[in-house]
């Protein structure tokens, strides 16, 4: 499908797309290019462990003030996702060997019962 087949289905004039072609950049899209970078650095400072909230604190803190919404709207167009924290798990033998010693030396344990 050609340009003006494509213009005609849409009921738009050929001279609209290409006056739009030419336009610049909105000024809401440059601000986000400029948050976007700045978003990317906080993001790597961090280490990939900041969502949305904190990433704005973070701006704040540096001076820019924008919103968690809109902070949050770049980081999923952009493909900043947070890696989650997990629990610890020992995965070593003498590992497994000193956290079973602890835990039956603690059932073993004598209880003490409350004075009445």
């Amino acid at each position: 499908m050609n340009i003006r087949e494509a213009c005609h289905t849409l009921a738009i004039s050929t001279a609209g797309y290409y006056a739009h072609q030419l336009k610049g950049q909105r000024q809401r899209r440059r601000q986000d290019a400029v948050l976007a970078d700045q978003i990317s650095t906080a993001f790597a400072a961090s280490r990939r462990t900041y969502g949305s909230p904190r990433i704005m604190h973070a701006l704040r803190h540096a001076g820019a003030r924008h919103g968690k919404n809109r902070i949050a709207r770049l980081m999923r167009q952009h493909g900043l996702n947070v890696q989650q924290k997990r629990r610890f798990v020992p995965r070593h033998h003498h590992c497994r060997q000193n956290l079973s010693r602890v835990t039956q030396s603690s059932a073993q344990a004598p209880r003490s019962h409350p004075p009445q």
